[in-house]
């Protein structure tokens, strides 16, 4: 640093018997003016304004354009003066407000870096508001419309937990979540005046029910009204029989019900219901009905459980498993690698799978070499195939004609393996058309014989 200016500012000294000392005095007046409280318009204009005002200010970015500003550094602090732009090469520890940026900036010495990275470290604030202002009654104020907490991984140093720690002073001091809508209290959840954990809400702000509680002691829960001496206990007051466990006096034969009816609205009503009599004994889900009416009236039988197994819908199967409903039954889905969806087995013996890819689904049948013996070469397939009764048909049931297809009763004449006969008179006989496949294939293997015939006979004339 030269010793004609200052060694932080740059201002330049008074020499003795310096004549016009004005002009100095002013030069440093002028630095002063721009250094002082220091303020630019902007930290990212590249160009230099083609006219600015008395005392405009700038931060240079990189490879700054312009007859004054292409001699300057990025990093420079420059302002108007005079008729003329000057140039202050910043000091570690130079703060700057940025106007188009509303931010306090600081140079450290190799860039210019928010005031806000540069805090490490708050303490004994009696007040703090993010997007409000705190008062004596919320010294924590905050406003806004998301928040997130993320533990601290153990690769930056941190536990990789997330525990929030809220203390109270004693058991008869309050410490809760209160959830507000207009400011008027809905729900509160956390120790309200004791150790149980307690959950309470309310329409009005004014008026609030219990809903949940835990015993500190036991660990007990309580729906309602706090209940002691049982680990679940349900208090119908406070709800209008909330929950009832008792014989259904709609039902017949000591019916046992479980209906959720007073608490619902009529069009929401729900109704579990464990009906049996000495034949067979039916566990069944409704949905809907009538609150005001015990038992399932007017509900929507949605599954069941009895003897023969489980139901999904209103069937009357008496399959052990049995699915009736309108569109799509039901959905399987296989997350994390490729394999089987459904295994198939009779007595214990596996004969088949179901088996998905990520695009693809394959019906396998068992045909596993240590399941099979009495090998033998395949025989003739083709009169078999060429045997078979290929015709066209409608279904009765409706839906488009079929051109080619098969007739189980007729084919089993051919290849009984493939059908299988209904197990009642009435049942309809199936088809297995995948079965057919070794047919065709020792079907195309001899016609490829007789073709290797024909043209070693052509070949020889």
């Amino acid at each position: 640093m030269s010793a004609d200016i200052t060694p932080r500012l740059g201002l330049p000294w008074l020499m003795p018997a310096q004549a016009q000392k004005h002009v100095t005095v002013n030069e440093s007046l002028g630095r002063l003016d721009a250094l002082l409280g220091a303020a630019v318009i902007s930290r990212s204009t590249v160009a230099q304004p083609s006219d600015p005002a008395e005392g405009d200010a700038y931060l240079l970015p990189l490879s700054p354009t312009g007859s004054a500003w292409s001699h300057y550094s990025p990093h420079d602090l420059t302002y108007f003066q005079d008729g003329a732009w000057f140039r202050v090469p910043p000091r570690t520890g130079l703060r700057v407000y940025v106007a188009d940026e509303s931010a306090l900036v600081i140079w450290d010495g190799a860039a210019w870096t928010g005031w806000s990275t540069l805090i490490s470290a708050l303490a004994n604030l009696t007040e703090l508001g993010v997007g409000t202002a705190p008062d004596a009654a919320n010294p924590f104020a905050a406003k806004l419309n998301a928040a997130l907490w993320t533990a601290r991984y153990a690769g930056e140093g941190g536990s990789g937990d997330l525990r929030f720690v809220l203390n109270k002073e004693g058991p008869a001091d309050t410490l809760s979540l209160l959830f507000q809508t207009g400011w008027s209290g809905r729900a509160e959840i956390g120790l309200t005046g004791e150790d149980d954990l307690t959950m309470k809400v309310s329409s009005d702000g004014i008026a609030w029910l219990d809903a949940l509680s835990v015993d500190a002691a036991t660990g007990h829960l309580a729906l309602g009204a706090a209940q002691s001496g049982y680990r679940l206990s349900v208090d119908g007051d406070a709800f209008v029989d909330a929950l009832r466990i008792g014989t259904n006096p709609k039902a017949t034969k000591s019916d046992l019900s479980l209906s959720a009816n007073a608490v619902l609205s009529s069009e929401n009503s729900l109704s579990l219901v464990l009906a049996g009599d000495s034949d067979n004994h039916r566990f069944s889900f409704h949905v809907g009905g009538d609150s005001g009416v015990t038992g399932v009236q007017g509900a929507v039988e949605v599954a069941s459980i009895d003897r023969d197994g489980l139901k999904l819908g209103p069937t009357t199967s008496d399959a052990p498993l049995a699915v009736q409903g309108a569109g799509s039954l039901g959905e399987f889905n296989r997350t994390g690698s490729d394999g089987d969806m459904l295994n198939f087995a009779r007595e214990g013996v596996a004969v088949g799978s179901i088996s998905v890819t990520g695009s693809a689904t394959a019906y396998n049948t068992s045909s596993d070499v240590r399941l099979k013996q009495d090998f033998a070469p395949a025989g003739d397939a083709l009169s078999i195939v060429c045997a078979i009764p290929v015709e066209a048909f409608a279904f009765k049931a409706g839906g488009a004609r079929i051109e080619f297809g098969f007739v189980a009763q007729r084919l089993i004449e051919h290849a009984p393996e493939v059908v299988t006969q209904g197990e009642t008179e009435d049942a309809p006989w199936q088809v297995d058309h995948g079965r057919l496949t070794p047919h065709l294939v020792r079907a195309v293997q001899q016609l490829a014989e007789i073709v290797a015939e024909l043209k070693k006979w052509g070949a020889n004339g």
